[in-house]
């Protein structure tokens, strides 16, 4: 994430809503849930988190 983060100043990434230990990830990285969609090759609930870097 250090690295990916480095190089791109704002990252969107998707997670499907039951993975609990990924969602727990991406929110210790700063990363703000945007939107609730439905994953198309699992079905299954996803949200798409947004980091956006400090100017």
């Amino acid at each position: 994430m250090d690295k990916a983060q480095s190089l791109h100043c704002d990252l969107t990434v998707e997670v499907i809503k039951a993975n609990a230990i990924f969602r727990n990830f991406y929110s210790k990285y700063g990363f703000e849930c945007v939107n609730e969609l439905l994953h198309q090759l699992t079905e299954q609930i996803a949200l798409q988190l947004k980091f956006t870097a400090k100017s």
